[in-house]
């Protein structure tokens, strides 16, 4: 079992009401296949751009969980998971998504594994920089920051 499994592992030994990871390094994850979330649901805007404002945010919360179920894959030891990666999409006022509540959703019953490229700071996620007024809250979310 890796380090990182290890971390999981022990992690989910104490029963969270979410399973959230969250990984500073792309090379932490050498074991686990990340789901490139950005492009997908760009794809997915793509082919409803004809819509209008309001249709789009049903289509793409719609179109978003069902990317998110159909890309929960299985690990060896710590069972059904989804490892996401490029998600600065989420940030998109115009889709008006909820990534907090996102994520909690998801991760009651699955562990949720986050490639983050941004900064960590305490419960904070910042995208891309400390700067930057995208960010996530992760006092509402039991998680782990991967070290």
């Amino acid at each position: 079992m890796s380090e990182i499994s290890k971390q999981i592992t022990h992690f989910l030994s104490a029963a969270p009401r979410y399973k959230f990871v969250v990984a500073p390094n792309e090379r932490m994850l050498k074991d686990f296949s990340a789901f490139d979330l950005g492009y997908n649901l760009s794809l997915v805007l793509k082919e409803n751009e004809k819509f209008k404002n309001e249709e789009l945010t049903f289509i793409v919360h719609e179109e978003l969980t069902k990317l998110l179920n159909d890309n929960i894959t299985t690990h060896p030891e710590l069972g059904d998971y989804i490892c996401l990666s490029n998600i600065g999409i989420l940030f998109e006022k115009e889709l008006k998504i909820n990534i907090l509540q996102t994520f909690q959703r998801l991760s009651k019953n699955t562990l949720l594994i986050l490639l983050w490229d941004g900064e960590v700071k305490g419960n904070t996620l910042f995208f891309l920089s400390e700067n930057s007024k995208n960010k996530i809250d992760l006092r509402e979310i039991n998680h782990i920051i991967l070290s």
